[in-house]
């Protein structure tokens, strides 16, 4: 069959062949399996033709090079998640970062308003003194004139 996408007509006699006319030929079919082919994927073996599919399917090489592929695919998808693991972890130390300026700043302001306090008490404290001084001295002069 393969032979007719080449060319329909048969190399001895030159007649047009269809393919739904055609017959394997079992002597052909036998000499044909008893070829000694080589793993088609490079592994070493050697064997018959007609267990040569057998072995493709089962050949070391081809299971570890899927095997390395799986792997392969494996590592492919840690890395995509390492990728978004870092990318959170950025997002997540500039956020931090950004916080810890807020706090810093927060504090800051927290401090100027305490001094503010003690300033604004002193200075209560102070008036406070020299109200009640004055006081004293309005009732003493006070209790004088009386």
């Amino acid at each position: 069959e393969t032979a007719l996408q080449y060319s329909p007509d048969c190399p001895e006699c030159c007649t047009r062949l269809e393919a739904t006319r055609l017959m394997p030929s079992r002597l052909m079919r036998s000499f044909v399996d008893e070829i000694v082919v080589r793993c088609k994927f490079g592994c070493n073996w050697t064997g018959r033709y007609d267990v040569h599919e057998a072995h493709s399917q089962n050949c070391p090489l081809l299971l570890f090079v899927r095997r390395i592929n799986e792997h392969d695919k494996t590592i492919s998808a840690l890395q995509s998640q390492l990728r978004l693991a870092q990318d959170e972890q950025d997002f997540l130390r500039r956020r931090h970062d950004r916080v810890q300026d807020e706090r810093d700043t927060l504090r800051q302001r927290a401090a100027e308003l305490e001094n503010e306090r003690d300033k604004t008490r002193s200075v209560l404290q102070t008036q406070l003194r020299l109200a009640l001084d004055e006081q004293d001295f309005l009732r003493q002069h006070l209790d004088r004139v009386q």
